[in-house]
């Protein structure tokens, strides 16, 4: 396997080559290779550089001296359970606007029931009162003696 040295901001650190990119959390391209050895390219500078030194930043000799999967530091820049708690609460606030819209519309539903219900209620009492108190009102003022509505009768026959 070839291996080049590429200067970065926290020092020269061994690429191999035909490793994987992966994106860390300060900008620089994380090479993973089979074997576990890891190593960084700064992006932008050109990976055609031959070098024989070993890293010597404290980042780059972390990375180095302590493999590590590369999932591992795709936590730092890019987490998954990050994610997945914007997407919860995307989906949460999503909920919450449509529990209240449907609450708001029910409960305009309910109060128009509830008017029209009132009205036909109320118009229902009025009639009935004005019938009762116009019944009674016109017994006693149409009250005619069994002669007088005989005379009222032929009246209007003729």
């Amino acid at each position: 396997m070839e291996h080049f040295s590429i200067p970065s901001p926290y020092g020269t650190v061994q690429r191999h080559h035909g490793a994987k990119n992966f994106k860390s959390p300060i900008g620089l391209h994380v090479l993973a290779i089979k074997d576990h050895a890891l190593s960084v390219r700064s992006e932008g500078r050109s990976s055609s550089r031959r070098n024989t030194q070993m890293a010597d930043g404290p980042f780059a000799k972390r990375l180095l001296l302590k493999p590590r999967h590369p999932s591992v530091l795709l936590r730092h820049s890019f987490s998954l359970s990050a994610l997945v708690v914007v997407v919860v609460a995307i989906v949460v606030l999503v909920l919450v606007v449509v529990v209240v819209v449907v609450v708001v519309v029910v409960a305009a539903v309910v109060v128009a029931v509830v008017a029209v219900v009132v009205v036909v209620v109320g118009l229902i009492v009025v009639l009935v009162f004005f019938c009762c108190v116009a019944t009674r009102y016109y017994a006693k003022f149409l009250y005619l003696s069994p002669s007088r509505l005989e005379r009222y009768v032929e009246a209007y026959r003729d």
